[in-house]
């Protein structure tokens, strides 16, 4: 549902706009969104994502209204796939990575993680893998805005949203995992864990990008 709730006032905007121009475009997609929040409402669903798609459509047909350029549905959520990538190489520079926060979180785990070494190496590392995602979508959808291909752009917001999102959670699952495993396997055999990556050389790719 979360796909549906993306896709479809996107591509109600990309046609309505491309045939009646940004207004019926941006009143359409509004509209959709709007449905959607009710549909879920009826259902007796939470809100909470519903209400976030919502602000979210409003705040991108807002600005393509301001700037009277279809382009500009997207130019929100192309700038935050930059931020979202800044903030994880910010993160892992201050020894914070978010991925090791967000983690720990959902397992209940607390700070206590913050003093093992390579749990903080293990989360930078992790971290790679969403500077990688936020990265892609950025490139790929300024260029798709640059050359004016509004179509495109929001075919690959679909693509570079919600499925994107899984293949990552299951990639950094699948790495942490196998990771943690490795380490209490070397534990119980009475040797020190495996230093792969030293704290010098997450700080290096990190900066790099």
């Amino acid at each position: 549902m979360g796909i549906v709730r993306t896709a479809l006032p996107m591509v109600a905007f990309v046609v309505t706009s491309a045939i009646g121009g940004i207004t019926w475009g941006v009143s359409v997609s509004v509209l959709t969104a709007l449905a959607l929040g009710v549909a879920q409402f009826v259902r007796k669903r939470s809100m909470t994502s519903p209400a976030l798609g919502l602000l979210a459509v409003s705040l991108a047909s807002l600005v393509a209204l301001l700037t009277g350029d279809r382009r500009d549905y997207f130019s929100i959520g192309i700038w935050m796939a930059l931020g979202g990538a800044v903030l994880m190489v910010a993160s892992i520079l201050v020894r914070w990575p978010l991925v090791g926060v967000v983690w720990e979180f959902l397992r209940g785990g607390g700070l206590a993680w913050r003093k093992d070494r390579s749990a903080v190496r293990r989360y930078s590392w992790a971290g790679l893998i969403w500077i990688g995602i936020y990265l892609s979508r950025f490139s790929v959808q300024l260029a798709l805005y640059e050359a004016d291909q509004v179509a495109w752009l929001s075919a690959s917001r679909i693509v570079m949203g919600w499925p994107l999102f899984a293949a990552g959670v299951f990639a950094t699952a699948v790495f942490l995992w196998r990771s943690e495993n490795r380490s209490r396997k070397q534990r119980l055999a009475g040797t020190p864990p495996r230093q792969e990556p030293t704290s010098s050389a997450v700080t290096g790719p990190a900066g790099e990008v």
